[in-house]
């Protein structure tokens, strides 16, 4: 991958962007953009939109979201310790002990999640299910007086920031769902900057997608595309305990995963798989038979309705501070949704 663009991607995966304060990664996003955008607009909501003006008359959207998960200062004790609330879906279990910053008017603070030692629990408080309450955040303050002059109830928290290289092409980091998604759009929008198409693309960084789909829903409504596909991750399942008898067979560095299902318009799928053999990139198929998680919520019931599917990238280890995906299966996602693009013409049918 080109330097810039690793340099990019590692700049999203490091910026703070719990949803509902997605603020500095939407910056950064439409900074790039503005680069080999057509126009970038944003709206009231916090989206932003990178749009490449094509010859004809249809409109492609890709979507991803900009927003992670992560925590809330809710309550600080007298003994100067924070009680938070989660935002977005988070395992309780892997909290104890991660370091976490705490994002400020005045700047990051970190601070360390502290549980009960188990070497000091009575065996049925070790054994029963954990709860939000027996978890709180040591920041180092010697009274609330002084947590309170650091940190201001309702402010952001997420995992401390770091990026690291595995062997294979594998990356990990914090909040890689969904700055992969962006990344992977804003990417596609560099890559057709010199090309023509009949298409107008919008490349589109949502916002709020892990509390509510509400960037999805507001974008789809705005820019009302013949074509929105939402751009995220999806569980790997090649690791110890995934039962792919459940949930199939997703490998990293298998190429990108292109859904099929009741998120799938039937076109868009074999456009996308088409798309996919021209690239000679390996891809990947996965069942979705309902409910996507993802934008494709937002996107296929918005107006009149939208052609949508979904295009994922194998990621191990979701919602937690070391997520890891494959620079390959990303690579390969941009080439595939850039042929994609390029393949849609005015007279392309979407009507299954």
């Amino acid at each position: 991958m080109d330097k810039s663009l690793l340099n990019f991607f590692i700049e999203l995966l490091e910026s703070p962007s719990p949803s509902g304060f997605e603020q500095n990664t939407q910056n950064i996003f439409k900074r790039f953009t503005t680069e080999h955008a057509d126009e970038v607009q944003t709206d009231k909501n916090g989206n932003v939109f990178a749009i490449k003006r094509g010859k004809g008359k249809k409109r492609i959207m890709l979507i991803g979201h900009g927003d992670e998960i992560g925590l809330m200062v809710k309550y600080v004790t007298d003994d100067g310790y924070i009680h938070f609330v989660p935002i977005g879906g988070i395992d309780l279990h892997i909290l104890q002990g991660s370091k976490i910053d705490i994002h400020t008017k005045n700047g990051a603070i970190r601070g360390v999640i502290g549980r009960k030692p188990w070497h000091l629990m009575r065996k049925e408080d070790a054994e029963r299910q954990l709860t939000m309450e027996e978890l709180w955040i040591d920041i180092g303050a010697k009274d609330k007086t002084e947590a309170l002059n650091m940190v201001s109830i309702g402010d952001p928290i997420t995992f401390a920031k770091g990026v690291d290289f595995l062997p294979n092409g594998l990356i990990t980091s914090k909040a890689i769902d969904n700055k992969v998604g962006i990344f992977i759009v804003a990417a596609v929008i560099q890559a057709l900057k010199e090309k023509e198409t009949d298409a107008s693309i919008y490349a589109v960084s949502g916002v709020q997608e892990e509390i509510s789909y509400k960037g999805s829903h507001t974008s789809t409504f705005q820019i009302a595309p013949d074509i929105g596909i939402a751009v995220d991750v999806t569980h790997a399942t090649d690791y110890p305990s995934m039962d792919k008898r459940a949930f199939g067979d997703i490998k990293i560095n298998g190429g990108a995963v292109i859904a099929r299902g009741s998120r799938s318009n039937p076109r868009v799928f074999e456009l996308l798989t088409n798309a996919a053999d021209k690239t000679e990139k390996p891809y990947q198929i996965e069942s979705i038979p309902a409910d996507s998680r993802t934008d494709a919520e937002g996107i296929h019931m918005t107006r009149e309705g939208a052609a949508s599917s979904i295009v994922s990238i194998p990621c191990r280890y979701m919602h937690t501070p070391g997520e890891i995906v494959s620079l390959n299966d990303v690579e390969a996602t941009i080439e595939l949704l850039t042929e994609f693009c390029l393949s849609v013409k005015d007279d392309t049918n979407l009507n299954p």
